[in-house]
């Protein structure tokens, strides 16, 4: 081993690439920020976390966070991937690595210096056994979850859990402290209770946004508690929140959308699909103005319409159908889920029409329609 430096410790620089990654697998896909790329790695029983240059890929250093026991299932069991996944994430400073045993280390990103360890996985309790029977296990049912729960970070808070852990929790970012821990199924009736987590969707302000089996719903970033749960049918890849949606695609080829700010689905647009439009089927990605769908085999991307609408003067369709106009803004709205904006769009649209201008059947028409389904 190298003699440990107080900025590389742990490492030498810009060795050959063939010898700096003799024996080691890669356990995690790189993450990266600025001029940095992390990935951990397995070389024997030691876990390490790599600093890479993100133009060259040479190392800057490596820091072991976790020495394994040879044995260990949860390590040699590769029948499951869900079992021996690991990632690492970046929050300022602080990388967090959350390994497949239910272990979070916090590492400083400058120097690979370990700031704190927090372990999460369920620990075994005494179990109490009848006289002459089998033990009686009073602890909560592991949950099989068909995707891994990557943890998510905002406001220094890690929400994460386990793979089969059957809490979520929240920890500390800057010392790794547990500050709540709640259970992973929904609360709620019907079909909805007792509905696993299997992913964070994002975390939205003070909302952490979990999508499970049969659900959609929200807890609190610094409390974990349930603020909301809405049910939600049989999805058909990963769904997304940004700004107040959460856009999930659903089996039958559809966006479903939830209204994130007091958890109610918004209804689908009575609007006509455009022509030549194809069923949304895959993983949800976004950015502020595009959004995504992919599939193994393609991938469709469509302008958000709530970013067109900040813009909505220069709506291309405007500039074609330029007596459409509140007609057009008016849809846009619709489709969007804020059926309020569109019927006071389109009412000030009626009021404000003189007397000898020519009447806009389609408008009214329209307008009417709107009345008629509220």
């Amino acid at each position: 081993r190298p003699p440990r430096s107080t900025l590389f410790p742990y490492t030498t620089l810009f060795r050959s690439r063939d010898e700096t990654w003799t024996g080691h697998r890669f356990l995690s896909p790189p993450t990266g920020q600025g001029s940095q790329l992390f990935v951990l790695t397995l070389n024997e029983t030691q876990v390490f976390l790599n600093c890479l240059q993100r133009n060259t890929g040479e190392l800057f250093w490596r820091q072991p966070v976790l020495f394994i026991d040879e044995n260990a299932i949860s390590f040699i069991d590769t029948s499951l991937f869900a079992k021996r996944a690991s990632t690492c994430l970046v929050a300022g400073d602080t990388v967090v690595c959350s390994l497949a045993d239910g272990i979070l280390i916090g590492v400083r990103a400058t120097d690979g210096m370990l700031l704190w360890a927090t372990t999460i996985r369920e620990q075994p309790s005494v179990v109490p056994r009848a006289r002459f029977g089998s033990p009686i296990s009073t602890e909560e049912s592991a949950i099989t979850s068909p995707s891994i729960l990557v943890p998510s970070i905002s406001e220094e808070i890690v929400v994460c859990c386990n793979h089969a852990s059957p809490s979520l929790y929240g920890l500390s970012l800057k010392n790794g402290e547990i500050l709540w821990k709640s259970s992973r199924r929904a609360f709620g009736a019907g079909d909805v209770g007792g509905s696993p987590d299997y992913y964070v969707a994002g975390i939205c302000g003070d909302q952490v946004i979990l999508i499970g089996d049969r659900h959609c719903r929200s807890v609190g970033l610094k409390s974990g508690e349930q603020n909301w749960v809405v049910q939600i049918p049989a999805s058909s890849g990963r769904g997304e929140c940004r700004g107040d949606r959460c856009v999930i695609p659903v089996r039958e080829g559809q966006a479903l959308l939830v209204n994130l700010s007091n958890g109610s689905l918004i209804t689908t647009s009575f609007v006509d699909s455009p022509k030549g439009s194809i069923d949304q089927y895959g993983a949800i990605s976004s950015d502020d103005e595009l959004l995504s769908v992919a599939t193994p085999t393609s991938i469709f991307v469509y302008p958000r319409v709530d970013a067109l609408l900040n813009s909505a003067d220069q709506l291309p369709a405007l500039t074609a159908n330029p007596t459409k106009q509140f007609l057009i803004q008016a849809q846009a709205h619709l489709i969007n889920g804020d059926v309020d904006a569109s019927m006071a769009l389109l009412k000030d649209a009626v009021a404000g029409r003189k007397t000898d201008a020519s009447k806009l059947p389609q408008v009214d028409e329209f307008l009417a329609e709107l009345i008629l389904k509220q």
